[in-house]
């Protein structure tokens, strides 16, 4: 009997050891396979990472200083000329007067001389100290880079091996941050995809320093919520992801002030998770009201630092401040909004792309969720019959909706409790984000590089939502095989057509600054040093950077150029030229393109369309164009408003771009010609007077006396009976003897008096 009881006791002891041993090997299994997935997804990452900035820095490589870099620089290497007045010494001036020249690297304090400028000084954009300073920093490296004397390239090499590193850091955050909201790697590249390679992406990858580095705000609105997820979760060194929390949303806001919406969102996550308060919110709500007070932090030492809210500084003041009216109501506000935001946005993707995954998200939703979208498509249809502003936006909206209609009733029976709630607040945080992110852009909207922000959200939320569509049209076979054959291989051509606007903003950078340099060449071999141009494109500048200063341009318009050099005024234009006419020589320079109706009012050379000044011309001196394709069929459909620049952002006005003016399909064209003239005398016509800043360059409607339309067009002013169009083809010909010239509208008025007394 003990005998047996010893051998149970045995088996028992010998059973409990090995088990023991198997739950211990079974642990140590399970961290050697956590550890090896650890190290698994670190090498992944450390691929994505290295695939974006070697992308990015070899296409970047390719070319040369682009605008707005090169003013810049060329006022750094050449000098800085101001003759307006300076702001009084009771506020902080701007960078414009105190910053972007003299700087030379490799001298002593250096670093310090940029800081000091950077942080005691306004930006035209608002307070961005550390923007500025970056902005510095590569002008004296650049401008070493480009020395007339003594080049040294090998610097520019280096800072844009830097940029690339921050392409590469921002590729690896999105895709940590986009795979808390998909289920596979393969979704996560998609957004990658669709990401880097749209327009507002590529556009601004050609700019290097100026205005800070484009990147760096996404960058940091990635950062700051990845670290927030880490200090949130964090078991260890918890206080170390809370300083690094602390110091990005201290930093951020000082790179650009939109990026004090992390702070908003971390509040929000925050009351999403904990429904109480916690200190990260408390520490998100200074950083938030750091964001809205930017200059708080510095006013102590830096008593000339305006102690005002975002809102009163800088370009979001003026813009903020042109759009207030004495009618303040909700709905003049609404009036007043940039709905085209809305529209930009749904082209910064492919438009096959929206479409197919407003279908793939209808048909992933419940039959009563499909009855639902039925009425919210016709609600939209009605706005479009109407014409309001807004449709493009309530199509936004509508799929936003749509989404988190779909976490919150559209869920897989098996799935119950928390994990269903924690989908469902993961689309409500992707919505909120997305729309937060979008909305400032309805009053202070002037560039679509801007929209790369709220695309981040965006692409997130589009693929996350439609993301289990296509994993069941891929398994899909028998009958609804014809899905699969149909879906998939629109959806490849989407991304096909999102990668070709890196190789459309290549051809369009490439055609455009080949024509600045033959440009540059022909004024080095035409003209003397120092001759005076007056054009009517930004990109002069670019000519006087890559001719090595032979030029100094000013500008016949007073929109993005520096105001210095600036002649929209014709009475500002005529006291210059009889200030400098015969010591040095003056050239119009016309760029000369296919302007729309809007676009040629104001950016043709009015000076030159309404021949205001007596020239003599030179010839056409070159004509640059440039093609590449598309190959998404509803791009053919696109009206040219809708047509993104894929150069640098601020010259979309310069040159021509859009569809193939020869009519050939799934072909985009950029082009412009120079045409010069040299000014024969000072003076200018008393015509230019008249509607100082239209252009004439279509016919221009003035008024309308007795039964006659008044017309402004090229350096004429007509009458024209009210039964003839004024179009310019018609005015061109001068077939109808009914058309009244003259030299002014009192003349024309006249004209008609004596005409209709007959």
């Amino acid at each position: 009997m003990r005998h047996c009881i010893n051998s149970q006791e045995s088996v028992a002891k010998a059973f409990n050891s090995s088990s023991k041993s198997w739950s211990k090997h079974k642990i140590m299994q399970e961290k050697s396979e956590t550890q090896k997935s650890r190290q698994g997804q670190r090498s992944h990452l450390v691929l994505i990472f290295l695939l974006v900035a070697a992308c990015f820095f070899t296409v970047r490589s390719t070319e040369g200083l682009v605008w707005n870099d090169s003013p810049q620089t060329a006022e750094n290497l050449y000098g800085f000329q101001n003759s307006i007045a300076k702001p009084s010494d009771a506020i902080a001036p701007t960078c414009r007067d105190e910053g972007a020249f003299g700087l030379r690297w490799g001298e002593p304090n250096l670093m310090t001389t940029i800081f000091t400028r950077a942080f005691s000084c306004l930006e035209f954009g608002g307070y961005r100290p550390l923007s500025a300073a970056l902005s510095y920093t590569g002008v004296a490296i650049f401008s070493e880079a480009y020395s007339p004397t003594e080049p040294k390239p090998y610097l520019g090499k280096i800072w844009t091996a830097g940029v690339a590193v921050l392409f590469g850091l921002l590729a690896v955050l999105l895709f940590i941050i986009a795979r808390e909201y998909v289920q596979t790697d393969l979704a996560a590249y998609a957004i990658l995809l669709l990401f880097f390679f749209s327009p507002p992406m590529v556009s601004g990858a050609w700019i290097l320093f100026s205005g800070g580095i484009q990147v760096t705000v996404p960058l940091f609105i990635c950062l700051g919520l990845w670290l927030y997820r880490k200090t949130s979760e964090a078991q260890q060194h918890r206080q170390l992801w809370g300083f690094g929390l602390t110091l990005a949303l201290v930093t951020g806001p000082w790179v650009r002030e939109y990026i004090g919406i992390v702070a908003g969102l971390i509040i929000f996550l925050e009351f999403q998770q904990h429904r109480r308060v916690t200190w990260i919110s408390v520490l998100a709500l200074l950083g938030f009201l750091h964001a809205l007070f930017p200059t708080a932090l510095l006013h102590g030492f830096l008593p000339k630092l305006p102690l005002v809210p975002v809102f009163k500084l800088g370009s979001l003041a003026v813009q903020l401040n042109t759009a207030a009216s004495a009618d303040s109501s909700l709905w003049s506000s609404l009036a007043r909004a940039k709905w085209e935001v809305a529209k930009v946005f749904l082209v910064t993707l492919p438009p096959s792309f929206f479409l197919l995954s407003s279908v793939a998200l209808l048909l992933s939703l419940k039959r009563e969720a499909r009855t639902l979208a039925v009425l919210i498509g016709l609600t939209a249809i009605v706005l479009v019959s109407l014409g309001k502003p807004w449709v493009w936006f309530s199509l936004i909206v509508a799929f936003c909706l749509l989404t988190l209609y779909q976490a919150l009733y559209n869920r897989n029976e098996s799935v119950k409790g928390e994990h269903a709630t924690a989908q469902f607040h993961r689309v409500l945080f992707l919505n909120v984000w997305f729309l937060v992110s979008l909305l400032p852009f309805l009053k202070v909207f002037s560039a679509h590089v801007h929209l790369a922000y709220p695309l981040i959200p965006g692409v997130i939320l589009i693929v996350a939502s439609t993301e289990r569509f296509w994993l069941d049209i891929l398994k899909q076979s028998g009958r609804a095989v014809w899905k699969k054959a149909i879906a998939v291989p629109i959806l490849l051509m989407c991304f096909f057509d999102q990668t070709l606007n890196a190789y459309g903003s290549y051809v369009t950078v490439h055609s455009l600054y080949g024509g600045i340099r033959r440009m540059a060449d022909w004024v080095r071999t035409n003209t003397p040093p120092g001759t005076i141009v007056i054009a009517n494109a930004l990109h002069a500048e670019d000519i006087r950077f890559y001719s090595q200063n032979h030029i100094l341009p000013y500008w016949s318009v007073g929109v993005g150029v520096p105001p210095e050099r600036t002649l929209e005024k014709p009475a500002e234009l005529e006291s210059f030229m009889k200030m400098h006419f015969g010591s040095e020589r003056i050239l119009m320079l016309s760029m000369d393109q296919a302007f729309s109706q809007l676009k040629g009012g104001f950016h043709a050379h009015k000076y030159v369309t309404r021949n205001t000044v007596k020239t003599a011309l030179l010839g056409s001196i070159y004509s640059m164009s440039g093609w590449y394709p598309f190959v998404d069929p509803l791009r053919n459909l696109l009206p040219r408003q809708m047509e993104l620049f894929l150069g640098p952002p601020d010259l979309e006005n310069d040159i021509y771009f859009g569809r193939d003016r020869s009519h050939r399909p799934f072909l985009k064209e950029v082009s412009v010609t120079y045409n010069a003239y040299t000014v024969v005398d000072p003076g200018v016509s008393k015509i230019a007077y008249y509607m100082q800043d239209s252009t004439f360059l279509y016919p221009t409607f003035l008024e309308y006396y007795r039964d006659y339309k008044l017309c402004g067009y090229r350096d004429k002013f007509l009458a024209v009976p009210d039964d003839i169009p004024l179009k310019e083809n018609r005015l061109n010909s001068a077939s109808d003897d009914r058309i009244i010239g003259g030299s002014s509208v009192d003349e024309l008025k006249a004209k008609v008096d004596q005409l209709l007394s007959k």
